[in-house]
Order: structure tokens, then C-alpha cells, then sequence
């Protein structure tokens, strides 16, 4: 007798569904939900961001600043910048007073600087041997002042824990608070808009003219690392701010408007 195959009929464990089929409707479910959810989480730090309890953020932060102290530098810079720093300050408005603000320099050839929960500003070396004067470190303090400010900071820590939070939900690995923190922290400068950026460049200028600094060191600093614009060293920052010549445009515009 020749076999006959028997046809199963679909039940709990027989489908009749082409299994690609199914991989590929979970897939588009992915690519719907997952933008979905990090679009929320967005909404809902950004909304939550200026009611962030000063304590609550003064704790997290200090956790941070404990290890980043670790590796900064106490030299003369440091202490050029901390002087630079309290000649700022008296030109903070009662609710930026909430923070403990503190700089701390970082030995890194990275061209950057980070403003961190609690009132941390990091400085990379790699951005400080491009300043040639006390108004320039000044523009570049005040500009991270501005997104303290502007709560900027934490705006982009919660979009750093949602691409964290993403990569982990995909990845399916685990992993402890602390580094959950870190990571938030590592990809928090991918959080703020040129929108941010470009407030914080105004609230720069402003407070500047405030403090009694001259505002040509902003334009200065402005007008030298354009020529750095488009080198690979300096990728990373001109990725996330806006183009340098549009910056030196509004920062003129700006200057032309405090003194006429």
C-alpha cells in the first residue's frame, strides 16, 4: 500500500499561517510600538521636567559627580574656571540657585561640555584647548547654564533612557541602575534639539552682558571653531548643534540688540 499524507487540521499546535508571515506582522508590530513608546516617554519627561524636585535631582547628581570627581583634573585650568564660574553666578535668578553648581574638567579629547544633573558642568580638555581667553570659557559656562535653566538637561536624560530602554526591550539583556544611569547620562547630549541649543547659545549672551563680561568672547569662540566645522575630530559636536555659521548669525543678531 502506497502512503497517503493525512492533512492536520489547525488547532492549538498546527497552523495553517505561513510562518514568515508571522515574523514579519511581529516585526511591523515592532516598528509601530516601539516609536510609539518612545515617543511617549519624551511627552512625558518633557512635560515632568520643570517639576523635578531640586533634592531629587541634587541626589542623583551627586551620585555622578562622585565618579566623575574621580578623574578630574585639580590644576590651574580647574581652578581658572571656578573663579570664571562664581563671577556667573550672582547673575543666576533665584530658581537656577536650587543647584549646587560645580565644574569639573575632564582630561578627553572630545570638543564638548556636559551639563549634568545637580548642577555638574563637565568640561573636556578637547574643548578647552580651543579657548584662547577668560570671556570665551565664560560663553561656553553660560551656555550650559542656559540648559540648566531650561531644564534641557534632564529633557535629555529621559530621551537618553528611552533609547536605553528600547535597546534593552530588543536586546533582551539586563542590566543594574547604576549602569542604566550612565548610559542615560552617555546618551544624553543626543537629547537636546538645535532648538535647545540655540536658547541656550541666546541665554549665553545674555548672561554674559548681565556679569560684566564682553560678549566678543562668544563670537570669538564661535568664529574659531567654524573653521573647525566638518573635521572629523569636531564630528560629534556639530552633530548636535546647530550649524556654526548659523550660530554666529543669531549670536551677532543678538549682540546688535543688547548694544545697539
Amino acid at each position: 500500500m502506497g502512503y497517503k499524507p493525512v492533512s492536520l487540521s489547525e488547532n492549538v499546535n498546527v497552523s495553517q499561517r505561513m510562518p514568515l508571515r508571522s515574523v514579519l506582522l511581529m516585526l511591523g508590530g515592532l516598528f509601530v510600538v516601539l516609536p510609539a513608546l518612545f515617543l511617549v516617554i519624551v511627552l512625558m519627561v518633557g512635560a515632568a521636567a520643570p517639576y523635578v524636585p531640586a533634592a531629587w535631582e541634587r541626589s542623583m547628581g551627586d551620585d555622578l559627580r562622585e565618579e566623575l570627581a574621580v578623574d578630574a583634573l585639580h590644576n590651574e585650568r580647574a581652578t581658572q574656571i571656578n573663579r570664571i564660574l562664581d563671577q556667573l553666578k550672582p547673575s543666576l535668578s533665584e530658581d537656577d540657585l536650587r543647584l549646587n553648581y560645580l565644574p569639573l574638567v575632564i582630561e578627553d579629547e572630545m570638543f564638548n561640555a556636559l551639563a549634568l544633573p545637580g548642577g555638574t558642568i563637565v568640561l573636556f580638555t578637547g574643548l578647552l584647548d580651543n579657548v584662547q581667553s577668560d570671556n570665551e570659557v565664560a560663553f561656553v559656562l553660560a551656555h550650559e547654564l542656559g540648559h540648566f535653566h531650561n531644564r534641557d538637561h534632564l529633557r535629555g536624560m529621559g530621551v537618553g533612557y528611552a533609547v536605553q530602554l528600547i535597546s534593552l526591550l530588543l536586546s533582551g539583556q539586563q542590566t543594574g541602575a547604576e549602569q542604566l544611569l550612565m548610559d542615560g547620562v552617555g546618551l544624553m547630549s543626543l537629547g537636546y534639539s538645535r532648538h535647545q541649543e540655540k536658547d541656550a547659545d541666546l541665554y549665553a549672551l545674555d548672561m554674559l552682558d548681565r556679569a560684566g563680561f564682553d560678549l566678543s568672547g562668544g563670537i570669538a569662540f564661535m568664529e574659531r571653531i567654524s573653521e573647525m566645522d566638518g573635521r572629523t575630530h569636531f564630528a560629534q559636536y556639530f552633530s548636535t548643534h546647530p550649524h556654526s555659521d548659523e550660530r554666529l548669525l543669531y549670536l551677532r543678531k543678538e549682540m546688535k540688540r543688547l548694544h545697539p
